[in-house]
């Protein structure tokens, strides 16, 4: 999520940068580009721990926040420290080849969650050097991992623009 521990925000982050520069023109080509929508991103507070969201942002690429995570993934509305979904063969995230390359974490010792690994959502944890994440089973750890985790993964989000 960020590079150092910190104290921060979505806005300010190395994930929204690389999400944003990199991973944008590295994946993209500009024909396709033409295509990616700018997205208007409401970067609510952490409502069980009242951590500060920070300023909302305008990206081609991010991370869902809890709420979208709750909406997509049928997440029921009850907060905890993790709230279990209604579809975690949604939530749960296989690791790919490449992820898996760049030293991200794969779980190999659970047969139901094999191949999965952890990933992060743009939201605050329980404080601001910690980010909501979604764990190898799909539930979503609304209390978060220190911001600067290496081993997280990332399921970039983007919207498209089909009748141009």
């Amino acid at each position: 999520y960020n590079i150092s521990f910190a104290s921060i925000t979505w806005e300010e982050c190395t994930l929204r940068q690389w999400m944003n520069d990199e991973f944008y023109n590295r994946a993209f080509i500009e024909s396709e580009k033409k295509h990616i929508l700018t997205s208007y991103l409401e970067n609510a507070d952490n409502s069980e721990y009242g951590t500060e969201g920070g300023n909302d942002t305008e990206d081609k690429v991010f991370a869902l926040s809890l709420e979208e995570a709750g909406q997509y993934f049928g997440i029921p509305s009850e907060w905890g420290d993790c709230w279990a979904t209604a579809s975690p063969e949604l939530s749960a995230a296989k690791v790919t080849a490449y992820a898996a390359a760049q030293e991200m974490w794969v779980v190999s010792i659970y047969e139901s969650s094999a191949g999965n690994g952890d990933w992060w959502l743009r939201s605050p944890g329980s404080s601001n050097n910690s980010a909501a994440s979604v764990d190898l089973d799909g539930e979503v750890y609304v209390y978060g991992d220190r911001v600067d985790i290496v081993n997280n993964a990332t399921r970039p989000v983007l919207w498209l623009e089909l009748n141009p």
